[in-house]
């Protein structure tokens, strides 16, 4: 009998390979708004600034903060800047008087939760439906951010000034002065500072929480999808639709709400970036001979998407179509912050590719252009080096950037550059840069094809029947970098264009199988999965103190222990990071933030476990789920800010009339108080602290190509992360991820904030019951590599299979776990981990907060590699026998602010197949054999296969099956043509016989 089998597994490669050059299904943009500078509080007034050069450019206003205190020319001066300057909206107010919300309902909002509504509600005002659309679970909201709103620090200086009161009130200079002129100056001090900073309370807490930027106002819309965070620093802006966009190609979402926005101009990342020379003291000129830094700047933008064949079936104004979207990263590099060409032409490569398209049939680039000298040469340099084989003559495609007005609105800028092509496009004019006088010397466009259009003019069209096209970049400080190919809507031509790809176009949708193939992890247990591993029964520590190393000496004092009303929290203690294997002096560790020296720990380790030799750069990803703010932002705002407590003290008449003497003493030596333990701001610091780099020094130190993105979607941060890493493995954009989850954030500020949330959302997780306040903060980080189950090679290990994943609307609209109705019970979770597996007794489990789901996965994936049961939650009956047959374990993560997530998790070797409405008879336990035995991986048997099969019902299924037998010629589908079907069988197999067992008892 001659078999033809080993085809599975190049089937299988047949199929990645397909799906890596998969047809991007165009995507339409239905409505679009936005704010930016200085007036453009709608579509209609920010192109009019783009075509009259309006600028949006001034002297940084007072109530963002007193350029007086902090400027100075010198650009030596400590905790100072050299740039006063800032692209900052004039007076924006949210315009009540054109929507039903009232202000109270809007009292929980921030500045930029306000603006990003704001651009959300004018995008809808332009679709078909208007805001009575969106109110299912067919929609999700993805916003691009990067800092969060000044809210924040805000709330951490009026927690601080408790601080700068201790250091003051125990001075002997101020110990020696009249009780009645200390009882003012104290009083007082505290009043201005909570007139000058809002003190955190129930009320405002979703105002705070960098987690609530797009969940609060998802909510108030009563939208039902999913809401992530996606911070890629400057690129997100473009990054964020490239994510969203997943969910569409993908068919899991019909409508994507894709906003991007900067409202943080908080000062500190004015001085971090002038520390590192990255700003300008006088204007901002992109792409000019007088380039010398860019200006900062805010702003919001929003698009909504949907697949271009769902717009048109469905009537929808279509304002211009995304042909094709690209993400990729520098890898090595000289530093982290360095421009690179290899990264930017990898991600304009990508979304022109993508989109079928030549770099020669694009008419007009939005360049990213930040008015860095050299930012400006590299970018210009890879637009030389992406046409160079395209043959154009001099002059035939026009460059632009619109920061010579609006500045740098680093997570907006992206967006700023669609929505300028976009109007551009309706317009059919090419819109001018202005300000711009000539290239750098040594930049020679008069050889190449690009020009950069300075006036208003109209847009050619290259051949009749044919879209105007742009692409529009945004590359993102710490490496990663995104770019988009969008053309004007016509419609003739787009109908044609939807036939012919739908002709050639594979089903979407389906879950394929993930193997899991590298561990690693760092928490309070130690570093080490095999360490983490024993002691995970153990009770976890923790304590009412912090640890004596953490900070100053004082925090116990001030914020510990009694101090802070009974803080209980678990710590990393001692992180001995190896600083001599990633590269990185111990005399800097303190300017780099703990979480991303703990992710690059554990991402170190798991990629070490799978073997760094086996990763391709451009074919890996990064995706890393963590609640935003790290604790050295926290550290560094304080370094920077705390000058504002003199400030205030100066305003007090007591401490005015003081003599000079005793008034500079105090400040003197409370300032060196301060900067005693909080590193000098300098040229490390701003990606020390920066959330993005979490990812970015992964990317860096292992040469990942891929696209590298944290995200932020509060509780369940780490199950968003890994939802989008896993569409980029079942589209074949990547051949593996990395994916993790990180925190490390506990600071006072953090754990009081925890607190305050623990009584603002009282809801119980749904499936465990546990209340939030029975949880402990806890630090930690947890990675996995994963790729395709079908793309696992011989001999490789796989600790476990991901069997599914469901968002909670996914979860919510599918029977039992997601499993369609009829199908076996053996297919439901035997075993289930959920929020409170981590007990310490009494009641009290540790939580990792964003990273917890990773902690849950990590637990499930070592007991099934393990095969040490007892160490998952069982909620099943013992008499219902199901766990003779399976070992299917769920994780379920609770969000607090909705969104929940359920993962299914299987062993490696798992023989459970996945058909549906099957019936018990022919399953190998039903004829009275016992089942085959499970391995944990490969090792331990012949090398791992798995066949697939899928047609539209059983009795075709089966008659395939009979007909591959009768022929004794057995041939594999490839995964993802198998789960595209109706019904679909998954048999794992070691040899020939085995399989060919397997396939008999079905019929």
């Amino acid at each position: 009998m001659q078999l033809r089998f080993g085809e599975p597994r190049e089937n299988h490669r047949k199929g990645s390979e397909t799906l890596h050059n998969y047809k991007f299904h165009p995507i339409a943009i239905v409505g679009y708004g936005c704010i930016f500078p200085p007036d453009g509080y709608d579509v209609k007034r920010f192109w009019a600034n783009v075509l009259s050069g309006k600028p949006g450019i001034r002297t940084t206003p007072a109530d963002r903060w007193k350029w007086e205190t902090y400027y100075d020319e010198d650009r030596n001066a400590e905790d100072k800047t050299y740039c006063r300057l800032g692209g900052t909206i004039h007076e924006y107010t949210f315009p009540f008087e054109q929507h039903s919300f009232s202000r109270p309902q809007l009292d929980k909002l921030n500045r930029t939760q306000l603006m990003l509504l704001d651009s959300i509600l004018q995008a809808m005002s332009m679709t078909r439906s208007g805001q009575s659309g969106f109110s299912n679970d067919d929609t999700g909201v993805f916003v691009g951010n990067m800092l969060g709103d000044e809210a924040f620090s805000d709330y951490s200086i009026n927690l601080r000034a408790k601080e700068f009161a201790y250091y003051l009130e125990r001075h002997p200079a101020y110990a020696r002065l009249p009780g009645d002129t200390r009882d003012q100056v104290r009083q007082q001090f505290r009043r201005l500072v909570d007139e000058a900073f809002t003190a955190l309370n129930e009320a405002n807490a979703e105002n705070i929480m960098y987690s609530a930027l797009g969940k609060s106002v998802r909510n108030l819309l009563d939208i039902k999808g999913p809401s992530i965070i996606v911070d890629s620093a400057c690129s997100a802006g473009v990054l964020v639709i490239d994510e969203a966009i997943k969910h569409l190609q993908d068919k899991k979402l019909k409508t994507c709400i894709t906003t991007a926005v900067l409202g943080n101009m908080n000062i500190t990342g004015n001085v971090a970036f002038a520390k590192i020379g990255g700003l300008s003291p006088t204007h901002s000129s992109p792409l000019d001979h007088q380039a010398n830094g860019l200006i900062p700047g805010e702003g919001a933008g929003t698009i909504i998407l949907k697949r271009l064949d769902d717009a048109l079936a469905e009537g929808d104004a279509i304002y211009a179509v995304i042909r094709g979207v690209g993400a990729a990263s520098d890898g090595k590099g000289k530093s982290i912050y360095a421009p690179s060409s290899l990264g930017q032409l990898a991600a304009m490569k990508k979304s022109i590719e993508r989109a079928g398209l030549r770099p020669k049939d694009i008419d007009y680039i939005e360049t990213h252009a930040t008015a860095t000298l050299v930012g400006d040469k590299v970018e210009l340099n890879t637009l030389s080096m992406l046409f160079a084989d395209e043959g154009l003559p001099q002059g035939s495609v026009a460059l632009g950037s619109v920061k010579s007005q609006i500045g740098h609105s680093f997570s907006a800028a992206g967006m700023a550059n669609l929505i300028k092509v976009i109007e551009g496009m309706r317009h059919r004019l090419m819109p001018p840069t202005h300000r711009f006088e000539r290239t750098p010397e040594e930049i020679r466009l008069e050889e190449t094809p690009f020009y950069v259009n300075t006036e208003a003019k109209a847009w050619p069209v290259r051949a009749a029947g044919e879209p105007r096209r742009a692409s529009v970049n945004a590359f993102g400080f710490g490496g990663i970098n995104a770019s988009v190919v969008v053309e004007e809507y016509l419609e003739p031509y787009h109908r044609e264009l939807v036939n012919k790809l739908s002709r050639g176009e594979a089903a979407p949708g389906g879950f394929v199988d993930i193997a899991v193939v590298g561990v690693g992890v760092v928490d309070s247990r130690g570093a080490g999965k095999d360490v983490w591993w024993e002691k995970v029964a153990e009770p976890f520590a923790s304590r009412s103190d912090y640890p004596e190393t953490r900070w100053n000496a004082e925090v116990n004092e001030i914020f510990g222990g009694s101090a802070s009303g009974g803080m209980e929290a678990s710590f990393v203690e001692r992180l001995n990071f190896p600083s001599i294997k990633f590269k990185i002096p111990p005399i800097v560790l303190p300017e780099i933030d703990k979480g991303q020296q703990m992710a690059l720990m554990a991402a170190g380790e798991a990629i070490a476990d799978f073997g760094q030799d086996k990763l391709t750069p451009e074919k890996t990803g990064i995706y890393v789920g963590a609640m935003l703010g790290l604790e050295s932002s926290v550290m560094a705002d304080l370094r920077i800010r705390f000058v504002e407590y003199i400030e205030i003290l100066k305003q007090i008449p007591e401490f005015a009339a003081l003599p000079e003497d005793v008034k500079n003493t105090l400040l003197s030596d409370i300032t060196t108080q301060f900067r005693s333990y909080i590193p000098k701001v300098g040229e490390d610091t701003l990606p020390g602290y920066m959330d993005n780099i979490i990812a970015g020094r992964i990317a860096n130190f292992y040469n990942v190509q891929g696209p590298n993105v944290v995200i932020d979607s509060d509780t369940t941060s780490f199950m968003s992360a890994l939802e989008q890493g896993m569409l980029s493995l079942a589209s074949g954009e990547n051949e593996t991820v990395i994916v993790g989850g990180v925190h490390a954030n506990m600071t006072p500020e953090f754990l009081e904030f925890f607190r305050v949330i623990q009584s603002v959302f009282k809801d119980n997780c749904p499936k465990c019951l546990t209340e939030l306040g029975n949880f402990v903060p806890a630090e930690g980080s947890v990675f996995f590599v994963l790729k395709k189950y079908g793309d696992v090679r011989p001999g490789e290990k796989v600790y476990a299979r991901i069997k599914g994943v469901l968002g909670e609307a996914e979860w919510a609209n599918r029977a039992s776990y997601g499993k369609a109705e009829g199908e076996r019970a053996e297919e439901l979770p035997a075993y289930s981990l959920c929020c409170n597996s981590f007990s310490g007794g009494a009641g009290r489990h540790q939580f990792y907060f964003g990273a917890h789901g990773g902690f849950l996965m990590l637990k499930g994936v070592l007991a099934l590699h393990h095969r040490e049961y007892s160490a998952l939650d069982d909620p099943a009956s013992e008499a219902s026998g199901r766990h003779q047959t399976s070992r299917l374990t769920g994780v379920y993560s609770h969000s607090i602010m909705g969104g929940d997530y359920a993962l299914l998790l299987d062993e490696a070797s798992s023989d459970s197949l996945l058909i549906l409405g099957a019936s018990e008879e022919g399953r190998p336990e039903a004829e009275g054999r016992p089942p085959e035995p499970r391995h944990a991986y490969p090792e331990e048997a012949s090398a791992v296969h798995t066949f697939y099969a899928g047609e539209e019902d059983p009795v075709r299924l089966l008659d395939k099956i009979s007909r591959m037998l009768n022929a004794e010629q057995i041939s594999s589908d490839a995964p993802e043509e198998a789960v595209a079907r109706a019904c679909r069988v998954a048999v794992v197999y070691r040899t020939d016989e085995e399989l060919t067992r397997k396939l008999k008892a079905l019929r």
